[in-house]
């Protein structure tokens, strides 16, 4: 019989694919800005300010001073002959006062005053400028590239293989065996008839029997080997 047999083999395939190719390129690009300009003026303005003038006036100081007083007391404890005992004690007693006196005094007198006071003032001006932009360009190529491929190549081999197969054989061989076969007989048996003839009416005999032969047929059985 023929028995297949794999074979791998490799072969290269070309295959074309769209590469992307990136270009960097330039262009000049026109806008316009607003451009701040600056510019200084002067503004009379009329303000007011506090003018310090000297002045003199008279306050009330608040102030005392400390005294040492003694006071006298009667003890009832410590009597000697029935007298009562006196006891002496100090302490200090503050004496408030009121000091008239002259002090120099600073009076702030409101003044209205006139001056220029510079400001600048800010406004937008329309510059046209140029500027060179960089962009990219993408652009698709061809590009033809090679694989392997590998693959599998089947091939017939004769081979040879034993194997049992059973099978049948037909052989005659002799057999008896017994059939029973039905038959027909055919066998002769007497019969009596009688036969009534034509006489004169004073004459009325019966004529002799006869005597037929008729075939009877009879079914028998018979065994017969085969």
């Amino acid at each position: 019989m023929l028995r297949p047999v794999w074979e791998q083999r490799v072969k290269q395939v070309p295959y074309t694919i769209m590469k992307p190719v990136w270009e960097t390129r330039t262009r000049e690009v026109h806008y316009t800005v607003m451009k701040a300009v600056y510019e200084t003026y002067e503004q009379e303005i009329c303000r007011t300010v506090l003018r310090p003038v000297k002045c003199t006036k008279t306050v009330q100081i608040c102030s005392g001073r400390w005294e040492t007083r003694t006071t006298v007391k009667q003890s009832c404890c410590g009597k000697k002959h029935g007298a009562a005992q006196r006891i002496l004690s100090q302490h200090r007693v503050w004496v408030p006062e009121v000091i008239e006196k002259q002090v120099e005094c600073v009076r702030y007198v409101p003044e209205v005053q006139t001056i220029r006071v510079p400001y600048t003032v800010r406004r937008l001006v329309p510059e046209h400028r140029v500027k060179t932009v960089a962009y990219q360009v993408c652009r698709m190529v061809y590009e033809t590239r090679i694989k392997n491929h590998t693959y599998q190549v089947s091939r017939l081999i004769p081979e040879q293989h034993v194997k049992t197969v059973t099978y049948q054989v037909c052989r005659m061989v002799p057999e008896q065996r017994v059939r029973i076969h039905t038959y027909q007989v055919s066998r002769m048996v007497h019969e009596h008839r009688v036969k009534m003839a034509a006489q004169p009416d004073h004459c009325l005999e019966p004529s002799p029997c006869a005597s037929d032969m008729n075939p009877v047929c009879s079914e028998s059985d018979r065994q017969l080997v085969y």
